[in-house]
C-alpha cells in the first residue's frame, strides 16, 4: 500500500476528502502526512463549530503544547511509517501525538485548512475518559521533543503541568 488513511467509525468524510488529500500529496512530494480541519458535530450529527488546525510554522509551535492534529483527518504516505515507525507503547494515551510529532518537527506534516470531515465530539473519547493518563503521556512526548521545539516545548510542558 502507498497510503494510510485514518478514520473513526462515528465521524463523517466530506465526499471529496480522499481525492483532495491525495491530490495535495501529489502536488507536495516533500509532504509525508496531510491533515485537515473539521466540522465538530454532536452525537446527533448537529454542527457545534469548526476545529481549525494551525498551518506552517504555527503548527510546530501549537504541537509543542498539545496534539492539535485530528487523527481521523490523517492521510500518511507509507514512507512516513517507514521513516518514523508506528505507535510507541510508552506513550499510551498519547500515541497519535508522539507519532505525528515525529513528522511535525521535521516539517513533513502539512494541513489543508478546510474541513474535510465531520468530527463527532462525545464524552466517551479517551480525551474525556482518560484525561489524567493522557496528560502524563503528553508530558512524556513533550519532554522527548523539547530540544526540537525549544521554548515552545517548555511552555507546552508548563501548560500540561
Amino acid at each position: 500500500f502507498a497510503f494510510i488513511a485514518r478514520m473513526d467509525g462515528d465521524d463523517l468524510n466530506a465526499p471529496d476528502r480522499f481525492s483532495r488529500q491525495l491530490a495535495y500529496l501529489d502536488a507536495h512530494p516533500e509532504c509525508l502526512a496531510v491533515f485537515s480541519d473539521a466540522v465538530l458535530i454532536d452525537g446527533g450529527g448537529r454542527p457545534l463549530g469548526r476545529k481549525r488546525t494551525p498551518v506552517g510554522p504555527q503548527l510546530r509551535r501549537a504541537m509543542a503544547s498539545n496534539n492539535v492534529l485530528l487523527h481521523p483527518t490523517a492521510v500518511l504516505r507509507r514512507s512516513y511509517i517507514d521513516r518514523y515507525g508506528v505507535y510507541d507503547p510508552s506513550t499510551n494515551h498519547a500515541e497519535d501525538y508522539d507519532l505525528f510529532m515525529r513528522g511535525v518537527v521535521d516539517g513533513v506534516v502539512h494541513v489543508i485548512p478546510e474541513p474535510l470531515i465531520s468530527y463527532r465530539v462525545h464524552g466517551g473519547s479517551v480525551s474525556h475518559t482518560r484525561y489524567r493518563a493522557q496528560v502524563r503521556a503528553r508530558m512524556r512526548v513533550q519532554a522527548r521533543y523539547i530540544r526540537r521545539t525549544g521554548g515552545w516545548g517548555l511552555l507546552g510542558m508548563g501548560r500540561s503541568a
